[in-house]
Parts: structure tokens; C-alpha cells; sequence
């Protein structure tokens, strides 16, 4: 049964290497995007272009609805919903809160780091006006953790996303994460009172640094404690990989002595029957 064409396209296999601004690269060449979607839960993406004959070409140019994106294979077909929108029809692509998922694959931030609201207006003030950021308690995705932030304007919150987007963020000097950011749908946050989690920012606090790229580069943080157990493991881990690459480079040079010898062997024993014929060949 043909799928009925729509204006919205379904990715899958978005892992969190590909980003917004990848998904955005691919399709403008045919026509508006008009908004993304990520569905990071899912590794899935919707797409809306401009119109169906937009995304037709889109469809049209990749054979069996397969492309590469940054490295990776992602897997297109129209979507069931012909309009992506969000609230009170606002593109989520022109919002000023920004939904940010911290996450490193080593290990679970949740529990060797404590990220506070003010950990990350340090992070994110750098690269426009901040006005309230609430960190999400709950998470089901293991080895992340989440965050909204609200800029001042549109603008703000694109310039950060453009700067920050797929940056290791380092909390002393061994535990980091890594950024993956979003638009979010909301037009506003709601905090009752300031806590270490949810926090609203006086429009008169600036920026630290004179650019967003001398910000990046010039961020420090207090050091966490950290997991030693879990430290120790991973030393022992790496240790044992580094025995194992040894023991077969030992191998594999025995290997090589080995089969160098037969050689010399085999050399030896064709050259033996060679002599014994001159030595005892008759005399003209």
C-alpha cells in the first residue's frame, strides 16, 4: 500500500549524533523546513518542509528512502501527521526555551553529578540574556539528565544553541557531559521560588565573558566527588584491554618468528640436495 504523501517526514535512526541543524541541512536544499521535532526518547525525528511537493522531492532524491546523516544512516518516509505545530500554533523552531539533555556514555551524570541551575547559567549565560532555567527531576533515559532554559528572545536562545550544540561540557577535569539541545514548545516557565534546581535571573546579570567563544573556553566549575569505585573500575578495565593488546602483540610476533623460521627451513633443506649433487657429479 503507498504511503499518502504529506508535507511532514518521518526519520528514523536520528541517534544523538545527528542534530537538529544535520536534519535541517539535509532537507533545505529542497525546499523551507518549516519545523523539526526530535523524539531523542525514540531516535526518531518529524520533519515539516514547506509543502508536499517539497517533501516529494525529498523522498524522490533518496533511493529507497535511505540517507547518510553526519555519519550516520537514517531511514525516511512520510509521516501520518501532515502539520507539525506547537502550542497556540507556534513553530517550535521560534521559541526562546531551549530544552537541554546532558548525558555522557561512560557513566550516569545522575548520580556523579549534581547539576543545579546555577551550574548551568554559567554554561549558558555567556551566549545571551538568561532568564529562568528548571532542571528536570525525572528522567527515564539512564545516563542523562535534563533541563529548560528561557532566554530573553528568540535570538539568544539560537545563538546558544548554535555555540553549545554537541559540546563537552567539563565539571573539573576528568567528568564532563555532552550537550544535545532542542527548542522547546513551551512559551514560558513557571517557578514558584528559587531552589538549587529551578531558578529565575535577574534581567540585569551579564554575560562573563566578552564572547561566546572566550566564554566556552574560560569555564570553570567547582570539582565534584567523584564515584572512586566506579573510577577504579574503569582503570581496571582499560588496564586489562592494555594486557590483552600486549599479549597479542606478543602473539603475533611469536607467530611471525615462527613461520620466519620454517622458512629458513625449508630453504635450508631444498639447498642440501643441490650441494650433494655438485659434490658428487661426474668429472668431464
Amino acid at each position: 500500500m503507498d504511503e499518502e504523501p504529506s508535507r511532514v517526514l518521518h526519520f528514523r535512526n536520528v541517534t544523538p549524533e545527528v542534530s537538529q541543524a544535520d536534519l535541517q541541512g539535509l532537507c533545505s536544499s529542497f525546499g523551507k523546513v518549516e519545523n523539526i521535532l526530535l523524539l531523542r526518547d525514540k531516535n526518531q525525528a518529524l520533519v515539516q518542509m514547506d509543502s508536499i511537493a517539497s517533501a516529494s522531492q525529498v523522498m524522490n532524491f533518496f533511493p529507497g528512502g535511505q540517507a547518510e546523516v553526519a555519519g550516520r544512516r537514517v531511514y525516511i518516509k512520510y509521516s501520518r501527521h501532515q502539520q507539525l505545530s506547537g502550542k497556540a500554533g507556534m513553530p517550535a523552531l521560534q521559541g526562546s526555551i531551549l530544552l537541554v539533555s546532558m548525558s555522557n556514555p561512560q557513566y550516569d551524570i545522575r548520580s556523579v553529578l549534581q547539576i543545579t541551575a546555577e551550574l548551568l547559567y554559567q554554561v549558558f549565560a555567556p551566549y545571551g540574556q538568561v532568564l529562568k532555567i528548571v532542571v528536570i527531576q525525572k528522567d527515564t533515559v539512564e545516563n542523562r539528565k535534563q533541563a529548560l532554559i528561557q532566554f530573553a528572545n528568540h535570538e539568544n536562545a539560537e545563538q546558544a544553541k548554535t555555540y553549545l550544540q554537541g559540546q563537552n561540557v567539563y565539571v573539573g577535569t576528568s567528568i564532563y557531559f555532552t550537550l544535545d539541545i532542542q527548542y522547546s514548545n513551551l512559551e514560558d516557565l513557571t517557578i514558584k521560588q528559587n531552589t538549587t534546581t529551578s531558578m529565575v535571573f535577574a534581567q540585569s546579570q551579564a554575560p562573563r565573558a566578552a564572547s561566546p567563544t572566550q566564554a566556552f573556553s574560560q569555564q570553570t566549575f567547582p570539582q565534584q566527588q567523584v564515584d572512586q569505585q566506579q573510577l577504579q573500575q574503569q582503570q581496571q578495565l582499560q588496564l586489562q584491554q592494555m594486557q590483552q593488546m600486549q599479549q597479542m602483540q606478543q602473539m603475533q610476533q611469536m607467530q611471525q618468528m615462527q613461520q620466519m623460521q620454517q622458512m629458513q627451513q625449508q630453504f635450508s633443506a631444498q639447498q642440501q640436495p643441490q650441494q650433494g649433487m655438485q659434490q658428487f657429479a661426474p668429472q668431464a
